[in-house]
């Protein structure tokens, strides 16, 4: 029930960043790293998979690279 609770409140987290726009502002800094999407998909997922080996289970971990998620 504690990961349920904590998945709960980052999607929620989430949500209201992307309403007030703040997740465009946040995201900013990965822009040059990651010019076009098939970069930023396969650096998020490579990240996910690093994050996942060493802090598994993490429900922090599957909303990695959510800021252009609809």
């Amino acid at each position: 029930m504690g990961t349920i609770s904590i998945i709960s409140i980052i999607v929620a987290m989430n949500r209201v960043l992307r309403f007030a726009g703040n997740n465009e502002t946040m995201g900013l800094p990965a822009d040059p790293v990651s010019p076009h999407a098939g970069n930023g998909y396969w650096g998020s997922g490579i990240i996910m998979l690093l994050s996942s080996l060493f802090f598994w289970p993490s429900p922090a971990v599957a909303l990695v690279g959510n800021r252009h998620a609809a």
